[in-house]
């Protein structure tokens, strides 16, 4: 999986990311519980990050169906989506010392098939943070919101 584009907005998140099962196909046994090292770095007794060492990559190795899963979750959605709010609405409740669910409830995906769409949510993206006051209109532009539905006449 690959982030190809994210923006942050004051109530949510857009992410543009790339997934490609046959890349993790790909990967070898060891690749698969190094990268999992990188992103869960294995713990101490203390909980603090350990290094990843030549032990702990041998002792998941012999693992298989440890590594079949954690070669599932590098490639899913799901997981990374799991992965990046948690921690998330961990900091949000810290900060706001409250309890309970950040957000609203689970993602939204669109297939992005051609690069007809793609550019679309590029605009979309962009028009949003426009609008929120994250970024300049370019060249001074002045967008306009139309209600779904009703045209505009651009002549």
């Amino acid at each position: 999986m690959a982030v190809a584009g994210f923006a942050i907005l004051d109530s949510h998140l857009h992410l543009r990311v790339r997934l490609d099962p046959d890349v993790a196909r790909g990967w070898s046994d060891e690749d698969v519980v190094r990268r999992w090292g990188r992103l869960f770095p294995p713990r101490d007794k203390a909980r603090q990050v350990a290094p990843i060492s030549e032990e702990w990559v041998q002792a998941r190795l012999k693992d298989a169906r440890w590594v079949a899963t954690a070669r599932e979750r590098l490639q899913s959605l799901s997981w990374f989506m799991k992965c990046l709010k948690e921690p998330l609405s961990r900091l949000a409740n810290r900060e706001e010392q409250t309890r309970g669910a950040f957000f609203e409830g689970r993602f939204k995906s669109v297939a992005i098939l051609d690069e007809e769409l793609l550019l679309a949510t590029c605009a979309y993206r962009d028009d949003r943070r426009i609008l929120t006051g994250q970024l300049p209109a370019p060249g001074g532009v002045h967008r306009a919101v139309v209600p779904r539905g009703q045209s505009r006449d651009l002549r």
